[in-house]
């Protein structure tokens, strides 16, 4: 019981566990752009920015549902593009 009551009590702040300095895209970026920025982050999301503005947030789940989608659709040479 002393343990959960530190653990309430010193509940550490979101801060401790964010990641700074975060890799964003644009609405223009090519999926192209976006995987390889993801590739080498590491990342699973990504925030689309406008200028300043998070207007979306692009994650890797959403380019598998696309990708297989194309793959689909038959349309595999258009992901070469």
């Amino acid at each position: 019981a002393e343990r959960l009551l530190f653990q309430v009590r010193n509940e550490p702040q979101i801060q401790n566990f964010m990641i700074h300095d975060v890799a964003t895209v644009s609405p223009v970026d090519t999926f192209a752009t976006v995987a390889a920025i993801l590739d080498a982050h590491g990342y699973a999301q990504l925030p689309v920015v406008d200028g300043s503005t998070i207007i979306g947030l692009l994650t890797t789940n959403m380019v598998a549902r696309w990708v297989s989608g194309m793959v689909t659709a038959g349309k595999e040479s258009q992901l070469a593009d």
